[in-house]
């Protein structure tokens, strides 16, 4: 498991205001040990996947996440057994729906590097970076910001 630890300051954006938050803790890596993909044979993230049909990862990625009208935050405790249904159905807190785009990335076959941030002693947070040879998106719960590499012809 490849993880890296960094010391750095985030500007985090919020409600037309600026906030500095001093980041102790960004781990960056495959949490693949830990983990638990989901199966993506549900009828809604099947419609979901099929209106989303795109070349470009960018495209695909911003799609799907915009589209996700059944978003729904719920604290879920870590070593909960979570389905796509009761992602779905019930909610999740933000590892769920990190899981829930990397088993999307998987399924598209592109790679992703799950992110956790340590807040503070008892807080984390979790989100993932999706790509492929054509780019990357950040993926965030219902935020997405995908960057497109240029290549000189």
């Amino acid at each position: 498991m490849f993880i890296m630890l960094l010391t750095f300051n985030i500007i985090w954006y919020n409600q037309s205001r600026d906030l500095n938050l001093k980041i102790a803790n960004l781990r960056v890596g495959n949490y693949t040990e830990e983990v638990r993909p989901y199966n993506l044979s549900y009828k809604y993230v099947n419609d979901l996947l099929y209106s989303c049909d795109s070349d470009m990862l960018s495209d695909r990625i911003e799609c799907i996440v915009d589209n996700n009208i059944q978003f729904k935050f719920i604290t879920r405790a870590d070593s909960e057994e979570l389905s796509v249904e009761d992602l779905i159905n019930e909610g999740g807190d933000c590892e769920s729906w990190a899981t829930f785009y990397e088993s999307i990335a998987s399924y598209y076959n592109y790679s992703f590097t799950p992110v956790l941030i340590k807040l503070n002693d008892e807080s984390f947070h979790r989100f993932t970076i999706i790509y492929d040879e054509t780019g990357y998106c950040y993926v965030d719960m219902t935020n997405v910001n995908c960057v497109k590499y240029l290549f000189d012809e």
